[in-house]
C-alpha cells in the first residue's frame, strides 16, 4: 500500500486553516490548480517569495488513522461560520448547521459557501471557511458512540428538536432565537450571535 499524506492549507498571514485533506481531496476541491499535483503545488507555494498566500504542511497518514475493520470512514465538508465581528456562529456539516438553527435547510450552508462566496446576509454570516474531515461511522453503533442516558432522568437543559446530541453552541443558538423572538414581539432590535454573545448572552432584551 502506498503512502498517503494529509495536507493542511493555512492562510499565510493569519494562520487560519483553509483546507485539510489528502492530495486527491484537495485536487477535487479545486484549491489545487489544474495541472498540478498537491505535492508539487505545495512546494511551489511554500517557496514563493512574493505574493505568498498559503502555508502548507503535510503529515503521513498511518494505518491507525484509517477506519478500522467494522467501521466506515466518510469524508465530509465541515464549515465554520463567522459574523461581521469575527465571532464563530457555528461549525459543522451543512446538515449539522441546519439542525443547530444556523441555516434554514440542510443544503443552505453548501450553497452559501460555493455560490455566495461564503456569505449569507439574511443569516448574519459574513465569512465561511471549509475543511475536509474524515469521520468514522461504526457499523455496530451507527447512531452514536455515547452510552445511553440513564432512564428516569431528564436533562435540565431545554430539549432541542432534531438534535440528538446538542453541543453548547446548539443551546446558545436556541437561546439567541428565543431572545430575538421576544425582541421582535416587543419591537426591539434583534441581535446576531456575535453581538448577543458580547452582551453576555442575555435571556431577554
Amino acid at each position: 500500500m502506498g503512502k498517503t499524506n494529509l495536507y493542511t492549507v493555512k492562510d499565510y498571514r493569519t494562520g487560519e486553516v483553509l483546507a485539510k485533506g489528502t492530495a486527491g481531496e484537495l485536487e477535487a476541491s479545486g484549491i489545487v490548480p489544474k495541472g498540478y499535483h498537491a505535492s508539487e503545488w505545495a512546494k511551489r507555494e511554500n517557496n514563493r517569495v512574493k505574493g505568498r498566500k498559503y502555508n502548507i504542511s503535510s503529515e503521513l497518514l498511518h494505518p491507525e488513522d484509517s477506519p478500522r475493520q467494522g467501521e466506515k470512514g466518510r469524508t465530509l465538508n465541515v464549515y465554520t461560520c463567522y459574523d461581521a465581528a469575527g465571532n464563530v456562529m457555528g461549525e459543522g456539516t451543512s446538515r449539522e448547521l441546519w439542525e443547530a438553527g444556523v441555516f434554514g435547510n440542510a443544503n443552505e450552508a453548501y450553497y452559501a459557501y460555493n455560490q455566495q462566496g461564503g456569505r449569507c446576509i439574511k443569516r448574519g454570516i459574513a465569512k465561511m471557511t471549509c475543511r475536509k474531515e474524515v469521520r468514522q461511522v461504526s457499523m455496530h453503533n451507527a447512531r452514536s458512540d455515547k452510552p445511553p442516558a440513564p432512564k428516569g432522568k431528564r436533562p435540565k437543559l431545554p430539549v432541542l428538536r432534531k438534535i440528538k446530541d446538542p453541543t453548547p453552541l446548539d443551546y446558545d443558538v436556541h437561546d439567541l432565537m428565543t431572545y430575538n423572538a421576544i425582541a421582535k414581539k416587543e419591537g426591539r432590535p434583534e441581535l446576531t450571535y456575535g453581538y448577543w454573545a458580547a452582551a453576555g448572552k442575555p435571556a431577554r432584551p
